[in-house]
C-alpha cells in the first residue's frame, strides 16, 4: 500500500511539481491550498506524512502544525522560504519533524521523507509492543517468549528463561 502524503502549498508551481514527482515515486498524494483546507484534508485523508508550507492563506503553517500536533503524531516536514534560525527553531519546537528551506533538492526531500517515515514506523512499532505503566513505558516480552506456571500450586505465571530449569531455579554455577 503506498504511503499517503498531504502536500500543503499555496504556490501552484511548487505544489504541482511536488505532486507529480511524489506520485512518480509511488506515493498517494492529497493536496491542500491553504491552512484551513490542510486541517480538513489531514483529518479526512489520515496521511502518513505532511509536507507543510509556512506562509499560507487562511491559516499559517505554524498554526496548522500546532493544531495537528494537538490532534496526533502525523510526521510533518516544513517546506518554506523562511530560513532564519528563529523560524527553524520555532517550527521544530511547535512539532515539525524536519524543516527544509526553499529552494530545495527533490533528492534531499525524498531522503528526508524516508528518514522521517522510518522513525515514525519504528516509534509506532515500539508503542505497539510496550505496556503503559504510570508514566513509564516498559517493553513487552521478546517475540517467542512462552509463559508457564512457576509452581503448579500457585496461580502466578513465571517467565521461561533460556538455560534455566523449567521450575525457575538457577542452575548451580558448577553444573556446566
Amino acid at each position: 500500500m503506498p504511503k499517503r502524503v498531504l502536500v500543503v502549498e499555496d504556490d501552484a508551481t511548487i505544489r504541482d511539481t511536488l505532486t507529480f514527482n511524489l506520485r512518480k515515486e509511488g506515493y498517494a498524494v492529497t493536496v491542500a491550498h491553504d491552512g484551513a483546507d490542510a486541517l480538513t484534508r489531514a483529518r479526512d485523508s489520515r496521511p502518513d506524512l505532511i509536507l507543510l508550507d509556512l506562509m499560507l492563506p487562511e491559516l499559517n503553517g505554524l498554526e496548522v502544525c500546532r493544531i495537528l500536533r494537538q490532534e496526533g503524531n502525523v510526521p510533518i516536514i516544513m517546506l518554506t522560504a523562511k530560513e532564519s534560525e528563529v523560524d527553524k527553531v520555532v517550527g521544530l519546537q511547535l512539532g515539525a519533524d524536519d524543516y527544509i528551506t526553499k529552494p530545495f533538492s527533490l533528492r534531499e526531500l525524498f531522503a528526508r521523507m524516508t528518514a522521517v517515515l522510518r522513525r515514525s514506523e519504528q516509534r509506532g512499532r515500539a508503542e505497539a509492543h510496550s505496556e503503559r505503566v504510570g508514566t513509564a513505558r516498559l517493553p513487552g516480552p521478546p517475540a517467542g517468549t512462552r509463559f508457564y506456571p512457576r509452581d503448579p500450586a500457585r496461580t502466578g505465571l513465571g517467565l521461561q528463561v533460556p538455560g534455566r530449569p523449567q521450575d525457575g531455579r538457577r542452575p548451580h554455577p558448577m553444573a556446566t
